[in-house]
């Protein structure tokens, strides 16, 4: 699978040197909140956190433009038994514990509504994740959604506010759903 992620992150350079060059830095950062739920025993955690991220891209048109991103989200359970720890096929997760995602998704998005300053967009991403909380490493497949709006503030700057859904497909046995909810803010820089 780190094969298949790797060769649509060289499909993806290639498409966006062989289409118009229209190139972008971005960063950005914001609130997370995590759920993770067992497939056996009921114990559902979640949390509250932060992401940070970096991206490269390229502006294909007007109406779309696509860029590799990494992001890393850090969030703390705060959920269940203050005093013990919940034992889920083997993996001990405890109250407060940290966990920690990292997320390089190649992404798409489209802009329905072409204004001049204020644009609405949508998006979508897949790729590969890595899980680490409490002494479980794992990774797997990963895809995302956004919902956001950019605001031209010149020709080379824009600040982009989004919400996002994002989700590491199944990465432990003793998982069934974990994704995240989150809003961020971060600025393009277009070349």
């Amino acid at each position: 699978m780190k094969k298949l992620v790797l060769v649509g992150c060289l499909l993806f350079a290639s498409a966006t040197l062989c289409a118009e060059s229209n190139p972008y830095v971005k960063a950005y950062g914001g609130y997370n909140n995590m759920s993770l739920d067992s497939t056996r025993g009921g114990v559902d955690f979640g949390g509250d956190g932060y992401s940070l991220g970096l991206g490269v891209g390229n502006n294909f048109s007007d109406r779309f433009r696509g860029d590799i991103s990494y992001t890393f989200i850090e969030t703390h359970n705060h959920s269940g038994d203050h005093h013990n720890q919940h034992n889920i096929w083997g993996h001990d997760i405890g109250h407060d514990s940290e966990i920690k995602q990292q997320l390089l998704l190649i992404n798409a998005y489209y802009y329905p509504l072409k204004k001049r300053n204020i644009n609405p967009f949508v998006g979508a991403g897949a790729g590969w994740g890595f899980f680490d909380g409490d002494g479980v490493d794992e990774n797997n497949l990963a895809y995302a959604v956004y919902l956001g709006l950019d605001f031209d503030m010149s020709n080379k700057i824009s600040l982009e506010i989004a919400g996002n859904y994002s989700s590491i497909l199944a990465p432990a046995s003793w998982l069934e759903n974990l994704y995240n909810l989150g809003i961020t803010a971060g600025l393009r820089f277009k070349f």
